[in-house]
């Protein structure tokens, strides 16, 4: 929280999630923009490529993020979404400083 930042700087924001739930996490689940601050990240999708995650499993989604040019403190929240599009679970969030 709160990492200091230069302005116009790409840094890559890795979330390690939990399945908690009752059904496993399939192609079109992932993990998109909620609120906030969207700090130049782009949601990310599960592809057929990609390992099912199963109940009990954790998985690490990283999201490429870009710097804005002003300085600042700047948050954003980011959820899961399930293969239909709806939100599931607590938002999470990053939080950095752009610092010049």
């Amino acid at each position: 929280d709160k990492t200091e930042i230069k302005p116009l700087t790409s840094f890559t924001k890795i979330w390690r999630i939990k399945n908690v739930g009752t059904c496993k996490w399939t192609k079109g689940y992932g993990l998109v923009f909620f609120n906030g601050d969207r700090i130049g990240g782009q949601g990310v999708f599960f592809s057929s490529t990609d390992p099912d995650i199963e109940p009990g499993m954790e998985v690490e989604i990283p999201i490429k993020m870009f710097t804005p040019e002003k300085k600042g403190e700047y948050y954003g929240e980011w959820i899961m979404v399930d293969d239909h599009g709806v939100s599931f679970g607590y938002p999470m969030y990053v939080m950095i400083t752009v610092k010049k």
